[in-house]
């Protein structure tokens, strides 16, 4: 059987800035997303399937080696991983939560990541975001729901100077238009 390319709703649209520059945004290789509804009690034994310690504290992601979980709600993570773990990683988490009250919902093709780097990460995403985007409010491992304009995102801070968006992808294309004109001042000059 053929492997299928799987078609992403940003594919061919060009990344904002270049590397280095103020900053770059582009739609991050496609990754395997769950969403993982589960009650405190049952934690160890999800964060044991995946390999991963999930956060507990709110507004927290963690990362290990090709995953990653942000804590979403008081009983919601967003979980994402590489493709090729996927299936193996949700048979695992199936079995080590088969008698419980929990959900792990794929929603791989529901959205998209867009990766945004560069010192001027922050300045950007103000100009739309709501968030006190204060780099002691928002350290690395920070993880919440936000608006970009007016769609929903999920924003991670995987480091200093680089952040992620999840966003449903019928916004997708509006999220880069408007990061695409947010940069334009920040870009001026480079």
């Amino acid at each position: 059987m053929p492997e299928l390319d799987i078609l992403t709703p940003l594919a061919g649209r060009p990344p904002i800035g270049a590397p280095g520059a103020a900053v770059h945004v582009f739609e991050a290789p496609f990754s395997a997303k769950f969403v993982l509804r589960i009650g405190e009690s049952e934690l160890d034994r999800a964060g044991a399937a995946l390999g991963l310690s999930l956060p507990r504290d709110p507004l927290r992601a963690a990362f290990g080696e090709d995953i990653g979980a942000m804590r979403l709600g008081p009983d919601e993570w967003l979980v994402v991983m590489a493709p090729q773990r996927a299936d193996a990683l949700a048979q695992a988490v199936g079995r080590a939560l088969a008698e419980t009250h929990a959900a792990f919902v794929d929603v791989g093709h529901r959205m998209t990541e867009i990766a945004i780097e560069g010192p001027a990460w922050r300045e950007l995403l103000a100009s739309g975001c709501p968030l006190d985007l204060d780099p002691e409010g928002t350290p690395p491992s920070f993880a919440s729901r936000s608006l970009l304009g007016r769609c929903e995102i999920v924003l991670v801070v995987r480091e200093r100077d680089a952040a992620s968006l999840f966003v449903d992808r019928s916004f997708a294309p509006y999220a880069m238009d408007f990061l695409e004109e947010a940069a334009k001042s920040l870009l001026a000059g480079t």
